[in-house]
Formats: C-alpha cells, structure tokens, sequence
C-alpha cells in the first residue's frame, strides 16, 4: 500500500495523464449529477405528457456530461503542460485552469464569458498550486 503511494509520485510528470483525466472526468462527473440533482429539483413542472423524471434525469445527464469534461480538459491540459515542462507548478496549473474556463464560454456562446471564466479559473488554480493547498501530497522533487 505504502509502495504503491510513493510510486505514483516518483514517476515523470505527465507519465500517467490517461489514467489521471478519467479520474478526474469521474470526479466531474459525480460533482455534475449532485448539481444537477439539485437543479432538478428546483425546476419549474414543464406541461408535458411525460413523467417529470424525464426531464429532470436530462438536466442531470447534461450537468454531469458538462462537469465532465471540464475536469477532464482541466487536467488533460495540466498533465500535458507538466510533462512538457517536466515540473508541476502554478503555471501549468493556471493554463489547465484557463482551458476549463474556456469551455464555460463555449457553453454559454459568449467571448466575455470565456474570458472571464479562463482568468477566473486560471488564477483560482494557479494560487491554488502555489499556496501548497493540496488534497493530495506533493511530488517531490527532482532536485531532491
């Protein structure tokens, strides 16, 4: 258990981006279905011949599809960005931070959204890096 922790962490940047987008892409996933659960349940009855679980299952089936891929971009772009600079630090994180900002203005259709959210999202987890706020250890590094 001990071993297999410490080996995830010894390993080249970006060695493992497959396996880290799909845990990420679950992660957004999972995140995705709560909100649209709670959106679902707030919404306003439409008049249809349907169940109302038919809608409501597709508000939550469209959030965890858009969280998705958010979270899958975000860390796609940062595992790319670190193994092509072979370190992890705020920069890469910012730039991932920007792509998944980006696809909030390609949802929405706006360039001002987009802009917003890739500054927004770009410094959120820029700082986020750069604080050593982590949920997860961090690497050490190859100076070390």
């Amino acid at each position: 258990m001990m071993s297999e922790s410490f080996d995830r962490y010894t390993e080249e940047y970006g060695a493992d981006c497959m396996n880290e987008t799909l845990q990420w892409g679950t992660g957004g996933a999972i995140a995705g279905a709560l909100w649209g659960t709670a959106e679902a349940a707030f919404m306003q009855p439409v008049k249809t011949t349907m169940p109302l679980i038919v809608p409501a299952l597709g508000i939550v089936a469209r959030n965890a599809a858009f969280y998705a891929s958010v979270a899958g971009i975000f860390s796609a772009t940062s595992c790319a960005v670190s193994g092509l600079r072979n370190k992890d630090d705020y920069l890469g994180r910012g730039i991932a931070g920007c792509a998944a900002g980006l696809a909030f203005g390609v949802k929405s259709g706006k360039w001002s959204v987009a802009c917003g959210m890739c500054v927004g999202l770009g410094l959120i987890a820029a700082v986020h890096k750069h604080t050593g706020v982590l949920l997860i250890p961090p690497r050490p590094s190859k100076d070390e």
